[in-house]
């Protein structure tokens, strides 16, 4: 095997990939019909993001570095505090349902709202945010464990300040970076990411 011979099989690999395998770490359920509509989209605009708390701006953040933010005509993504099927409710869950007319995500805290975002965006080809197309369907999500950790050895592998926030971003993409407060009767004085 040669990587020219690899390449080469690569190309040829299906183009059309699961909704499912866009989405780091994997939805616990999506669904997308086999007549679901497609629609294009070029910017984004969050309606409700208030509710987000101190995550809104850390969205925002995202948004604009990836160039999703600022257009004219953008879509619309909605935020709503509401209950979830039993199935998935829990901290940082979150109902996805995307639509022409725009997507709305219910959560039942802020975390499940910014997770629900990141996953959208996840589905996004954002190499080209001047067309880029979705298919209508529904997700349902939830944190297959309680903690989702990422490390980064500074002390022996010297990473720039530009490393280190661009870490932290794909952190956020892959809903690894949502501030967690001890619980109080813990003997940590410190805060888990």
């Amino acid at each position: 095997m040669t990587t020219a011979k690899r390449f080469s099989l690569n190309e040829k690999m299906v183009e059309e990939v699961d909704i499912s395998a866009k989405i780091i770490p994997t939805p616990y359920l999506s669904t997308v019909e086999d007549d679901a509509p497609a629609f294009d989209m070029t910017g984004i605009s969050l309606n409700n993001g208030q509710i987000m708390g101190v995550l809104q701006v850390g969205a925002h953040e995202i948004l604009s570095k990836l160039g999703l933010s600022g257009n004219s005509d953008p879509y619309q993504v909605s935020f709503d505090l509401g209950q979830l099927p039993i199935d998935i409710a829990g901290t940082g869950s979150y109902l996805m349902k995307i639509k022409a007319e725009g997507t709305t995500i219910t959560a039942t805290d802020a975390q499940g709202l910014f997770h629900g975002l990141m996953s959208f965006i996840g589905l996004l080809d954002v190499s080209n945010v001047e067309a880029m197309t979705l298919k209508e369907m529904t997700i349902y999500d939830k944190a297959r464990f309680d903690y989702r950790g990422n490390q980064v050895d500074v002390a022996r592998n010297f990473r720039s300040k530009e490393a280190i926030m661009n870490t932290i971003d794909a952190m956020a993409l892959w809903k690894v970076s949502i501030w967690k407060q001890p619980a109080a009767s813990s003997t940590n004085n410190h805060a888990s990411f």
